[in-house]
C-alpha cells in the first residue's frame, strides 16, 4: 500500500542538499568518540504533529495516526517538547494551528511540524502538496501547497524548524544546492556554529516518488525508523543531520524502494544552520511538556458538551413541532368527523312524500327566545329537507320527519359571525375560524299536524365554536358560558 501522506515537523534549520552517506558521514579513526556538550540550549521546544488516516474522497490509509500518537509521545516525554497533536486534520485545522505556533513562537524557541497524511506532486506546475482529509483528487480547493508552508516558514520567528515528511513526492519540498558543514570533530563547536544560524530544513521518507504506508509493523518503514531513532539517541544534543544519517537513512533504504532525504527547505529563510535535539531536563515537568495538548483537550471537551447540549435542544423543539402538528390535525380530523355525523344524520331521515302530515312551505314566524324578538320564516319543503331564508337574510336548512320539525342556521360569512357574537369582541382571525359552522337550532314537536302554532325548544350549538380561543380563553368562557335552551314558538302568517 502506498502513503500519500505528508508526515510534516518543521523547525528552522540549515540549508542542505539530498545526503548521502558520504556528503555527511563524520570519519573517525578507530573508536574515536565526540566530546559530549555541556551548555543547554536556549529556548523552548514546540511539536505541531498530524496523522491523516480517514480521508473522506480519497483512499484512507492505515498507520498514520498510530505514527503520530507515538511520535508525540517520545517528542514530549524524551525531549521536552510541548506538542499540539492533530488527527484526521482538515485544510483549516492544520492551517489554523500553524498560524497560532507563529503568533506563540519567540526567535530562540525551536519549532518541529510532524505531518502524516496524502501527497500530491503536479507535472504540470512542478509543485508538490498535502492533501488534508477534505482534500479530493480532482478539486485542489484544500490542497495545501508547498509554497504556502514556505512562506508560513518565512514569517515564523523561531530561528530553528524542522518539517519531517513521511510522504509521497515530499523531497520536491526542498531544494538541490547542499551546504559544507566542515568537521565535526569538536560536536560542542559544530552544534553551536549549527545553532547560531537560522535554519528551516527537510527531512523527507522519499525524493519526487511514492511512499510505503506500511512495513515497520505498526508504523510505516520511514515513521518506524524516525521513532527508533528517537529512542536511541541518547547523547544530550543531537542535530537532525546526525539522527538522519546515523539513525533514519540507511534503515529506510534497507527496508523499502524509497530514498529518504534531509535538505534546506526553498525560500524558506534557510541559512546553513541545524536543528538540534535536546534531552528534557528533569525540571521539566510532564504537565509543562504538554500544557498545549491539555488545553487543546479541555476545550474540545467543552466544544463536544456545547455540541451534545445543542443536540438535546434541537431534539426538544422537534418533538414541540410534531406534538403541534399533531394537535393541528387531530382537531382537523375531529371537525371533519362532526361534519360526517350531521351529514349521515340528514341521510338516515327517511325520504316520504308525506302525504299525510304538513308541508312546511310557506310563511312562518318564530319567536328567538334568546333575543326576545320575532323572526320572520320563508321555508321550503321538498320532502324531509327544509331549506330558506329569514327577515335577517340568513339561510337555514333542516328536516321534517313527521314528528320533528328542526330548523337549524349555519354561519355562511364573516358578517352573520360579527352579528351572531356582537356581545363578544372578535377579531377578524377568530371570526374567520367559525365562518362555516353550525350555530343555532330549532326544534319544534307537531304532534298536531293541523295545528298552525308549535312550540319547541332553541338551542345554541356551543360545540360547534366553544373551541375557538380569543387570546387565552375560549369563546364559551369569554362570554360566559353556553346559554341555556329556551322555549320557542313557530306560527304560520301565510
Amino acid at each position: 500500500m502506498k502513503k500519500l501522506s505528508i508526515l510534516l515537523i518543521a523547525v528552522l534549520m540549515f540549508s542542505a542538499s539530498t545526503y548521502s552517506e558520504a556528503d555527511r558521514a563524520v570519519k573517525v579513526k578507530g573508536k574515536e568518540k565526540f566530546a559530549e556538550t555541556t551548555s543547554a540550549v536556549s529556548g523552548n521546544y514546540y511539536a505541531l504533529i498530524i496523522g491523516n488516516n480517514n480521508y473522506k474522497h480519497l483512499n484512507k490509509l492505515s498507520t498514520a495516526v498510530e505514527d503520530a500518537k507515538v511520535i508525540e509521545k517520545v517528542l514530549a516525554d524524551k525531549f521536552g517538547f510541548k506538542t499540539k497533536l492533530l488527527l484526521n486534520a482538515t485544510r483549516a485545522e492544520i492551517i489554523t494551528s500553524i498560524n497560532k505556533f507563529k503568533n506563540q513562537l519567540r526567535a530562540d524557541d525551536h519549532f518541529l511540524v510532524y505531518y502524516a497524511g496524502h501527497g500530491q506532486f503536479d507535472k504540470s506546475s512542478d509543485k508538490a502538496y498535502w492533501l488534508p482529509v477534505d482534500a479530493e483528487s480532482d478539486n485542489p480547493a484544500n490542497w495545501i501547497i508547498a509554497d504556502d508552508i514556505t512562506a508560513y516558514l518565512k514569517r515564523i520567528s523561531s530561528n530553528h524548524i524542522l518539517i519531517v515528511s513521511d510522504s509521497c513526492y515530499s523531497g520536491t519540498f526542498a531544494r538541490d544546492t547542499g551546504v559544507d558543514l566542515g568537521s565535526k570533530t569538536d560536536i560542542e563547536k559544530y552544534i553551536s556554529r549549527m545553532l547560531e544560524k537560522p535554519s528551516r530544513t527537510l527531512m523527507a521518507s522519499g525524493g519526487n516518488e511514492p511512499v510505503s504506508d506500511i512495513g515497520g509493523g505498526k508504523h510505516s518503514v520511514f515513521a518506524d525508523a524516525f521513532i527508533k531513532g528517537l529512542k536511541e539517541a541518547n547523547q544530550s544534543k543531537i542535530t537532525a543531520d546526525d539522527l538522519f544519517r546515523k539513525h533514519i537513512r540507511n534503515r529506510v533504504i534497507g527496508k523499502a524502494d524509497q530514498t529518504p532525504q534531509y535538505q534546506g527547505i526553498k525560500n524558506s529563510g534557510d541559512e546553513g544552520g541545524d536543528f538540534v535535539f535536546q534531552l528534557a531536563k528533569s525540571s521539566v515537568t510532564y504537565a509543562e511538556r504538554l500544557s498545549i495538548s491539555t488545553e487543546v483537550s479541555e476545550e474540545s471537551k467543552k466544544l463536544q458538551e456545547e455540541k451534545e447540549k445543542l443536540k438535546k435542544e434541537r431534539e426538544e423543539l422537534e418533538q414541540t413541532k410534531a406534538l403541534m402538528a399533531e394537535k393541528k390535525s387531530l382537531e382537523e380530523e375531529r371537525q371533519k368527523l362532526e361534519k360526517e355525523k350531521r351529514e349521515l344524520t340528514m341521510k338516515s331521515i327517511p325520504q316520504s312524500d308525506f302525504t299525510t302530515g304538513i308541508n312546511f312551505t310557506g310563511k312562518w314566524e318564530v319567536y328567538n327566545c334568546g333575543t326576545g324578538k320575532y323572526v320572520k320564516l320563508d321555508i321550503k319543503q321538498v320532502n324531509s329537507n327544509i331549506s330558506g331564508i329569514n327577515s335577517n337574510g340568513y339561510k337555514f336548512s333542516g328536516y321534517y320527519d313527521g314528528n320533528k320539525l328542526s330548523i337549524q342556521y349555519r354561519l355562511e360569512s364573516l358578517d352573520e359571525v360579527l352579528d351572531s357574537f356582537k356581545n363578544v369582541t372578535l377579531t377578524r382571525e377568530v371570526a374567520k375560524e367559525l365562518v362555516g359552522r353550525n350555530d343555532t337550532v330549532y326544534i319544534f314537536d307537531i304532534n298536531k299536524p293541523n295545528e298552525k302554532v308549535f312550540n319547541g325548544q332553541q338551542k345554541r350549538l356551543c360545540a360547534e365554536w366553544n373551541s375557538i380561543r380569543i387570546e387565552k380563553v375560549s369563546i364559551d368562557e369569554y362570554w360566559g358560558g353556553c346559554p341555556a335552551p329556551c322555549s320557542t314558538t313557530l306560527k304560520r302568517i301565510e
